[in-house]
């Protein structure tokens, strides 16, 4: 079968309509992804159609319902700027699609709504707890009438689930969190999760781990217990849930030099027991989070250096995913890691750097 110019899409990380502007020499492309589509027409040797097909093959998804359904999460997290800027992509590109949107929050997961009986729907894209077991506690039916669809998880598939996702690349994460501490002379470091199971924290201590060891540091991990969490999943909006976790890691007679705090909700509450504790971030004591999520870290001084997950591009990647998926129904499960990006702040010094008085 003949490449589509979403299998260009797909191949090059961009969407149709850049795949398009390409092809039409339209200005509004950057230089990096102009080269990507290029690549991805020479590798895949797409050959546009007559511009009718063309025209028809950019829009699927106009006329089709599309449900935008979040799984196991209490309002607090379902709230978070990460997930509300993913849900916001994935309304723009649906609404620029000319779908029809359907939105429905289960936080217990334990019904099957009445809309899939009274509304056809053509494809889900969900959100999902990671914390935990959700696949045990979501209802049969609900299971039953998603494997009737095409779904794309954004920002993560909880364990047992089935479908493609788009989401932060967390390998990177990982990377980019312990090359940042190490460049700057840090080489005792911790990492810090009150939720000791949730799948995208799990992937990046490990990663974070990893690189952190290959650079010749050493990695404590301060984590959480299981107890502390149940269905539906929360935020980690209070400081005492990372408090026990700062106690320790400032009770260790070879104190850490620097903590990376996995998400920038415990990023914010970390620096709140730090500071309690009259502990000047930046000066005494080195912190940095990851996904960027200002409204968060706006009142932490200095400013926090995070990492920048572009949860507005996996959510515009995801309803991209769901078109392809519509079109190649038998194909393997897909997983797309967005690239994430350093966003540096004060909150990282250099080991040897005179502390301010």
């Amino acid at each position: 079968m003949s490449a589509t110019i979403l299998d260009v899409a797909k191949l090059a990380n961009v969407s149709a309509g850049t795949v398009s502007r390409v092809l039409n020499e339209h200005p509004a492309v950057s230089a990096e992804n102009r080269e990507r589509v290029r690549a991805a027409i020479a590798e895949l040797n797409y050959a546009p159609k007559q511009r009718k097909a063309s025209m028809a093959d950019l829009n699927p998804l106009e006329g089709k319902t599309i449900l935008l359904l979040t799984l196991g999460m209490d309002r607090s997290l379902s709230s978070l700027p990460v997930v509300a800027s993913a849900i916001d992509g994935v309304e723009q590109a649906l609404n620029r699609a000319r779908a029809n949107l359907l939105v429905t929050n289960l936080p217990s997961a334990d019904r099957l709504p009445e809309l899939f009986d009274r509304k056809r729907i053509d494809g889900v894209i969900l959100k999902g707890a990671l914390q935990g077991d959700l696949i045990r506690q979501t209802h049969p039916g609900l299971i039953a009438a998603l494997r009737q669809r095409p779904v794309v998880w954004v920002l993560g598939r909880p364990e047992g689930f089935w479908g493609d996702v788009v989401q932060v690349n967390d390998m990177r994460v990982g990377q980019l969190a312990a090359d940042h501490l190490i460049a700057r002379g840090h080489t005792n470091l911790a990492f810090l999760s009150p939720k000791p199971s949730q799948v995208t924290l799990q992937r990046r201590e490990a990663s974070f781990t990893f690189f952190a060891t290959q650079g010749g540091a050493r990695v404590r991990s301060y984590l959480g217990s299981d107890q502390d969490w149940t269905f539906p999943s929360a935020a980690v909006n209070h400081v005492d849930l990372v408090d026990h976790l700062a106690t320790r890691i400032l009770d260790e007679y070879d104190r850490p030099t620097a903590i990376f705090a996995p998400d920038d909700s415990i990023g914010a509450m970390v620096a709140r027991a730090l500071s309690a504790r009259n502990l000047r971030i930046g000066q005494e004591i080195s912190l940095m989070s990851c996904n960027n999520e200002q409204p968060l870290l706006m009142g932490i001084y200095p400013a926090m250096t995070t990492i920048d997950v572009r949860a507005a591009q996996i959510g515009r990647l995801a309803v991209d995913q769901l078109t392809w998926r519509m079109m190649h129904a038998d194909a393997p499960a897909v997983d797309i890691g967005v690239e994430p990006l350093l966003v540096e702040g004060e909150s990282v010094t250099r080991v040897g750097q005179p502390v301010a008085v």
